[in-house]
Parts: structure tokens; sequence; C-alpha cells
């Protein structure tokens, strides 16, 4: 049964997940400038969903009383990792 928490997850892990592929194929196919240009505003999002999710499944967590928070915080520290190394 997906539970709200089970399903923001999933959609914050794809997120992060399209954010690395866009990454790769804009790097694979040489374009420097849309390679930044796609990183950070792709990222900026992933970041900006991801405050909201975990947030929410802060929220949710502490109302269920269950521990979704660890996989949450580790999406939110591959999310940070994703930017700062955009911004880099």
């Amino acid at each position: 049964m997906l539970t709200l928490p089970v399903v923001i997850e999933v959609v914050t892990l794809v997120l992060v997940v399209v954010s690395v592929v866009l990454v790769l194929v804009a790097a694979a196919a040489g374009t420097v400038v849309l390679t930044l240009t796609i990183v950070v505003e792709v990222d900026a999002l992933v970041f900006l969903v991801l405050v909201v999710v975990v947030v929410l499944l802060a929220l949710v967590a502490a109302a269920a009383g269950t521990v979704v928070l660890t996989l949450t915080v580790v999406v939110d520290l591959v999310a940070l990792v994703l930017l700062v190394v955009s911004v880099l």
C-alpha cells in the first residue's frame, strides 16, 4: 500500500535521478553553457521541492510516529551535494 510519505519519497528520488541524467546527457553532448544552465535550474527546482518534501515528511512522520526521516535526510543530503557540485 502506497502511503503519502512513500509517494513523496519516490517522486523526490525520481527528481534527483532526472537531474543527474540531465547533467550527464548535457555533459556528453559537450554543451558546457547548456550543462551549467540545466544543472543550476534543475537542482534549484529539486532543492526547492526537497525542502517542501522534507517539511511535509517531517510533519507526517511526527504525526504518524514513524522513522521515515532517515531516507529523507539522505535524499536531502544528495540534493545538497548535487547543488554544491553544480555551482562549482
